[in-house]
């Protein structure tokens, strides 16, 4: 098989070059940064086990991150949330989510009117482009919606790192919904050790096929000659390859790429495609100050997610302290103005003191992350995975993308795995 070098050891790239492994190519990885990981690279601190921002493997072991492993030979262990898996926070009190079809039907976050309108969404098969194509708010403002289901929309919305409800896909999110309740409800779970768990499994399966996975080598250019990838420039020098697979965010491509390579329609849609962001803030407590382990969502003020992850998996903090993260998901452009971002980050702090009244008197040390990119995608009406890109690039035979931004099912963690996945039957069909 011929030699293929990834750009990138994220999750996307290590799936990629995986899979690609198994299937007999010779597949080099060359990640920039000291870790592997990405977007979901680990820090260790004094003991804590950190991972960068919140990281959840969706659906737990019946997901697309458990499943791909095993079928690359690997089971993950995961710890399974516990059944009541999300927890509301609202007027200074945490309220429990319903979690399936018989506490919905219950709830009283909306009336019985909403109910009846949602199951009715969800009752309908398959994926349309009309659903795919329109927003959540206006899908809930033309069937005569409360406002109650309005702020419930937006718990649901959050499901694909978008609550933004008067962009949020309705297709994308009642998708994934579909596809949880078709699976069973299956519990989330966490990877015991942290995500960087998974990635070491990768970093094995790529070794184990003959691959190499190389870190603090950063690609400098892409050459391409008549229409064909010759190979990548790195700082020591340059790597022949007819296969590149750029496994990190689209939107830079062209900071190792003459775009003048690219069809202009393709390499628009590359540059403007418009990613999630948000604030992150890590807690290394000095003592345990709570017992919840659920998942956290608020839309107060913010729209956060967060979790007490040593609560979930004690292994991850040193014994009788504690490890939190929470991240608010906002949108980009307040992440790159500094002074917003600022702000956010005073606003979720207090939102997080407010829950854990404690926190501030057991804080051992905080890490604070701006992240101009969670995913690479927003699943809003304009990004839906018909409109996303596909894995090949035509008029350049041998480059290809991969990551969390292809057009493939699901959302987060487990779009950059479908989009791996797409990405390797596109090159092995090819």
């Amino acid at each position: 098989m011929e030699e293929t070098l990834v750009i990138g050891g994220g999750t996307s790239g290590l799936f990629t070059a995986a899979l690609l492994a198994k299937e007999g190519y010779q597949v080099k990885v060359y990640e920039k940064e000291r870790e592997l990981g990405g977007r979901a690279k680990t820090w260790i601190k004094d003991g804590f086990t950190v991972d960068y921002g919140l990281h959840l493997v969706r659906n737990g072991e019946k997901g697309f991150i458990t499943t791909t492993l095993a079928d690359l030979g690997e089971k993950l262990e995961l710890i399974s949330l516990k059944e009541l898996e999300i927890l509301c926070y609202k007027d200074k009190k945490f309220h429990p989510l319903p979690h399936d079809a018989t506490e919905f039907a219950t709830t009283e976050m909306i009336t019985d009117n909403d109910k009846n309108i949602v199951f009715s969404t969800l009752s309908k098969k398959g994926i349309t482009k009309e659903s795919m194509d329109r927003s959540v708010l206006s899908w809930i403002e033309e069937v005569g919606g409360s406002e109650k289901l309005k702020e419930f929309a937006v718990f649901l919305s959050l499901g694909i790192v978008c609550p933004f409800i008067e962009r949020a896909s309705l297709g994308e999110v009642f998708d994934l919904m579909r596809r949880r309740i078709a699976l069973g409800n299956p519990k989330t779970g966490y990877p015991p050790g942290g995500f960087g768990v998974i990635h070491k499994k990768l970093t094995k399966i790529i070794r184990d096929y003959g691959g190499d996975v190389y870190t603090q080598k950063e690609a400098r250019e892409i050459r391409v000659e008549n229409g064909k990838v010759k190979g990548v420039k790195f700082a020591e020098g340059f790597v022949e390859a007819k296969i590149v697979i750029c496994a990190f965010p689209p939107q830079m491509l062209f900071n190792i790429l003459d775009e003048n390579l690219v069809e202009p329609k393709r390499r628009e849609l590359l540059k403007n495609l418009r990613p999630t962001a948000g604030v992150s803030i890590d807690y290394g407590l000095k003592a345990k100050i709570t017992e919840i382990d659920n998942l956290i969502i608020s839309s107060e003020d913010l729209f956060l997610l967060g979790m007490v992850t040593s609560n979930i998996d004690p292994s991850v903090a040193p014994p009788d302290k504690q490890l939190m993260t929470f991240v608010a998901i906002t949108n980009r452009e307040d992440i790159l103005d500094k002074e917003k971002a600022k702000v956010i980050l005073s606003r979720l702090e207090e939102k997080i003191k407010e829950m854990f009244p404690h926190l501030s008197d057991n804080l051992e040390w905080r890490r604070p992350l701006f992240l101009p990119f969670i995913n690479g995608v927003e699943l809003n009406f304009n990004q839906y995975r018909e409109r996303r890109p596909q894995p090949d690039t035509p008029g350049i035979e041998g480059l290809f993308l991969s990551g969390d931004t292809l057009a493939a099912e699901s959302a987060g963690g487990e779009l950059a795995v479908t989009s791996a996945l797409a990405c390797v039957d596109k090159l092995c069909s090819g």
